[in-house]
């Protein structure tokens, strides 16, 4: 069987060949994007797709809508980190024959396998298995940097926190690729300055785990304060009487949920302080400035969630400043030689 796996993280492609039963991983290629794939699959006879969804130049969606306006054969698995339901029914409904959430769980893919029928029982029991090619060697033993570990994690983490979201509001939210930056004190002062700006409100909470103490935000702009707020009222969730309300509520399960997935995988607990609301009207730039003035540089992880229901974004920022950002890079470095 030719299989193609298509994902732009060089941690997750790793991952999933690792997952692929043995006796299928010799004769595996690898693109980054959709693009790429597409050029592969008219290029090349390829049995099965693994494919990601969130991806630069071409995301999963289009790659999907482009296999099946160019009559491509080709066996699609979307593998992929965005669990909500809609994001499940949308890639079914544009040819493929099913989804896996990631971290590929490599029993649970040979069992989807068998199940349709692309991998037969009997081979399960060969005795020997020819190596895998030298291509396919250099992909599992390729050096993955912790940065990227650390995307991937978010990857992860991000979706498992829009899929709780989504649930609650019966809404379907387009999930990006995740920033991970390390940002000087006048980058962070420069990105934080601009939430204390009036069309800016923020929610700031604390969190503390095993070696390190950080801070997450989430912020929108004023328009969706007001679209948040609808969106809850329409839906019975919002626990608030206000647009704060709102955005304290989902500041909550967004936070939550992220913390709850990146500790799971990194194998840390996280204690939660009070959240606190950010606004012009009680932070000044200058205490923006002052806040950040003696701050070491600052390890960054940024998530835009974008609703379709009310076209508003909200911005998932969190900070983990000095040791604490070594200490969360160390964390997931170990993922790039082992399993999630």
């Amino acid at each position: 069987m030719n299989i193609l796996i298509c994902d732009d993280s060089g941690m997750a492609r790793k991952q999933m060949m690792r997952a692929l039963p043995p006796q299928l991983s010799s004769n595996v290629q690898f693109a980054e994007h959709g693009q790429q794939a597409l050029d592969i699959l008219e290029a090349s006879s390829i049995d099965l797709l693994l494919l990601d969804l969130t991806m630069p130049v071409m995301d999963g969606y289009e790659t999907l809508a482009q296999i099946r306006d160019r009559a491509i054969e080709c066996i699609t698995i979307v593998v992929s980190g965005d669990i909500q339901p809609e994001a499940q029914q949308r890639v079914l409904s544009l040819g493929a024959l099913a989804f896996h959430k990631k971290p590929v769980d490599g029993d649970q893919l040979e069992k989807l396998l068998t199940d349709y029928g692309l991998l037969q029982p009997a081979e399960a029991q060969v005795a020997e298995i020819e190596p895998p090619p030298p291509a396919v060697t250099e992909a599992v033993s390729q050096t993955i940097s912790p940065k990227e570990c650390l995307r991937e994690v978010s990857n992860v983490a991000m979706g498992q926190a829009a899929d709780k979201l989504a649930r609650l509001l019966n809404a379907f939210i387009n999930l990006p690729i995740p920033r991970v930056d390390i940002l000087s004190a006048g980058e962070l002062a420069m990105t934080l300055e601009s939430l204390a700006g009036g069309q800016h409100l923020a929610v700031s909470q604390g969190f503390v785990g095993r070696g390190l103490a950080a801070e997450a935000l989430l912020s929108t702009d004023l328009k969706g304060v007001a679209g948040l707020q609808k969106l809850m009222s329409e839906h019975n969730a919002n626990t608030g009487d206000s647009g704060v309300g709102s955005i304290l509520d989902a500041a909550a399960v967004l936070t939550g949920a992220f913390l709850t997935g990146i500790g799971e995988i990194l194998d840390l607990d996280f204690s939660r302080s009070q959240s606190v609301i950010l606004s012009a009207a009680n932070v000044s730039n200058q205490e923006w400035r002052e806040r950040v003035a003696n701050t070491e540089d600052t390890l960054t992880i940024e998530i835009p969630y974008h609703f379709e229901e009310g076209d508003f974004v909200c911005d998932l920022l969190l900070l983990f400043p000095g040791k604490a950002g070594d200490y969360l890079l160390n964390r997931a470095s170990y993922l790039s030689e082992g399993e999630f």
